[in-house]
């Protein structure tokens, strides 16, 4: 049935609204800047990122989406090469500030912290050293004078904070410092998330009251994480249990209406049911790097007034392997790749488009071959949804907010 009814959706999503009618804003993530190497040219495959990856990338989104309402990035600025001093850190994320400002000057960018955002190694958190220093080189592109002075207060205590979205009526953004995860650290202890950032965002929530709609940033998302399968061929959670039933519960308050989440460098999603209804969504946007084998990418979404977000839309490096040691700029070949209204039929990317299309990829073959297409950026890697593994890895597109005993 659903192969059936694939054209006449596409049909009346093309007959509706035009996501050229709506404004668009840009999502980045795991820009993975390389801290220590001061290489020219472009990365390989199954490097991190370097200064000319990120401008190039940049460059392309400027020329694609010159006048983004806002920029939105979950995190994830720095490599994966540890150890590295405060100057180290300090001197990559003044780069890549400047980047963001030279290429969408006057343009509120919204930074969130990763796991590879630390001064210690990655999943241990940040010291209060960090998340002012952090602070500090970021608050100049958050435009808003009022939530600019917010965020220098906000952002050194816990690394969230509070922002409107321009141009979206009255829509905030509430940006999570949520970036450790549940494996053995380097001195044997097992980190511990707490709840206090969802705490904060519930808090937040509730005190603006019941018409006040936000949108969640942070960077590790729920679930379990396909990228690792255990040796009994199952998958680990990427977060404890208790935490993820409090990380969901917020997810599904109906105030919130969007959650943006990075980390496992594909292009995915989780679709969050509540009596067996799709309640809530995580759009969790590719990456730039290419530490595993992916192409690198970022996301123009389409985005009325009223904060509905009627497509993503992505957009690749298509040459990467030709790239190796050049340092033209130039001969960088930045492509769409697809558009999710287009490729899976629905008008709008929420709860609802993303459940439609996750129905439809289970049992129609033209939409399950684009989704395993899109997942690493049109490029086959070592974490990819194949055919032969897809029923495997559906499941793992929903998950439940199970109420608390």
């Amino acid at each position: 049935m659903a192969l059936l009814l694939f054209p006449f959706i596409a049909g009346n999503v093309a007959a509706g609204e035009s996501p050229a009618s709506s404004a668009q804003f840009l999502l980045f993530s795991d820009l993975h800047l390389e801290v220590a190497e001061a290489r020219s040219g472009f990365p390989k495959y199954g490097e991190d990122s370097t200064a000319l990856l990120i401008q190039s990338a940049l460059a392309d989104a400027r020329r694609q989406c010159p006048h983004p309402l806002f920029i939105l990035i979950t995190g994830d600025f720095l490599d994966h090469q540890y150890p590295r001093t405060a100057e180290m850190a300090w001197a990559a994320e003044e780069k890549i500030v400047g980047w963001f400002a030279r290429e969408f000057p006057g343009t509120t960018v919204f930074p969130t912290l990763g796991n590879n955002d630390s001064l210690q190694r990655h999943y241990e958190g940040q010291s209060a050293e960090f998340l002012r220093g952090f602070a500090v080189r970021w608050q100049p592109l958050i435009t808003n004078a009022t939530d600019a002075a917010s965020f220098l207060v906000s952002f050194p205590t816990n690394g969230c904070y509070r922002a409107g979205l321009p141009g979206l009526s009255g829509r905030q953004l509430l940006a999570l410092n949520i970036s450790y995860k549940p494996e053995t650290n380097a001195n044997g202890v097992v980190p511990q998330p707490g709840t206090e950032p969802v705490q904060w965002a519930a808090a937040e929530v509730a005190a603006a009251g019941e018409r006040s709609d936000f949108w969640l940033a942070y960077h590790v998302p729920p679930g379990l994480d396909f990228f690792k399968p255990n040796k009994k061929g199952g998958y680990r959670g990427l977060w404890q249990p208790d935490f993820q039933k409090e990380l969901l519960r917020l997810t599904v308050n109906p105030a919130i209406k969007a959650t943006f989440a990075g980390h496992t460098h594909m292009d995915e999603f989780r679709v969050i049911y509540q009596a067996a209804q799709p309640a809530g969504f995580i759009h969790i946007i590719p990456t730039i790097s290419p530490l595993h084998t992916n192409d690198p990418a970022y996301q123009i979404c389409s985005v009325t007034s009223a904060g509905e977000i009627t497509d993503c839309e992505t957009h690749r490096l298509a040459n990467l392997e030709s790239l190796t040691n050049s340092t033209a700029a130039g001969e960088a070949q930045w492509v769409t790749e697809y558009s999710f209204r287009t490729d899976f039929g629905q008008p709008r990317y929420d709860a609802a488009g993303l459940h439609a299309a996750r129905e439809m990829m289970r049992t129609n073959g033209p939409v399950q071959e684009r989704f395993i297409r899109h997942f690493a950026s049109s490029r086959t890697n070592e974490s990819s949804v194949t055919a032969a593994n897809f029923p495997k890895y559906w499941p793992l597109l929903g998950l439940t907010n199970a109420p608390s005993r």
